[in-house]
């Protein structure tokens, strides 16, 4: 009788664990997605020839790398925005990719997120930051609306094959 309530005790302890590993192993089979808005900003529509069209296609080009790139872990990235600032960058963005980030990640709240719901936003730029950075974004902030977002210079080998070095 000792043994059968030592067993019974033994089995509540650890049925929450077996739940819990359950349910994570059934999260990790259901797909998630994530609503992506990709802008690009004034630099970046300069250094393509300010052809709108070709800008726009680049963007949505990137966003299907990233669904590729998500996918065996069953996210999936759905673009449901491409901006591109053809006239003036909406945001500050400087060579200081600290400063950059800080300062899309407020324009992303205060102006995008008003008219248009999304899950990131992501800054594609052709300002080429200071350092190594080549890109930035806050950690475990998907989804927050102060901080869901991140900012990626065109890559300086980008730049050599598009004929744009700058100096």
């Amino acid at each position: 009788m000792r043994q059968v309530k030592a067993v019974n005790l033994l089995v509540e302890k650890i049925t929450p664990y077996i739940l819990k590993a359950n349910h994570k192993r059934e999260t990790l089979k259901m797909t998630k997605y994530v609503e992506l808005v990709i802008v690009a900003d004034n630099r970046e529509f300069q250094r393509q020839g300010k052809d709108l069209e070709k800008v726009k296609q680049r963007l949505i080009e990137i966003a299907n790398h990233v669904d590729k790139f998500y996918r065996p872990l069953n996210i999936r990235i759905v673009l449901v925005g491409v901006e591109v600032w053809n006239d003036i960058d909406k945001c500050s963005v400087s060579q200081d990719p600290f400063a950059s980030l800080h300062e899309f990640l407020d324009w992303r709240k205060m102006k995008l997120l008003p008219r248009k719901s999304h899950d990131n936003a992501q800054l594609i730029s052709g300002v080429y930051f200071q350092g190594t950075t080549i890109g930035m974004a806050p950690i475990m902030s998907m989804c927050t609306a102060e901080q869901s977002g991140g900012i990626v210079m065109v890559s300086q080998e980008r730049r050599e094959a598009d004929g744009n070095v700058q100096t």
